[in-house]
């Protein structure tokens, strides 16, 4: 559990605080079209990275689950 603690308070964070930085720099004009290009990128990268970090967390619970059932 606290493996599980850490990555959802560290690994998950970090690309979640990028997509909203990101997002909203997009959202609110502050960038040309160029950097915009680019931040989308970042988003599209840190989305993969967020998604990477909770199918870990769930497969950590699940082994967590087996060993509570066995």
């Amino acid at each position: 559990m606290k493996q599980i603690a850490w990555i959802q308070s560290h690994m998950v964070r970090a690309p979640l605080a990028r997509i909203m930085g990101l997002s909203e720099l997009i959202r609110n004009n502050i960038c040309t079209k160029e950097e915009e290009t680019e931040n989308l990128n970042g988003i599209v990268s840190s989305s993969k990275e967020l998604d990477e970090q909770i199918k870990i967390i769930v497969q950590k619970a699940h082994n967590i689950e087996g060993i509570k059932n066995e």
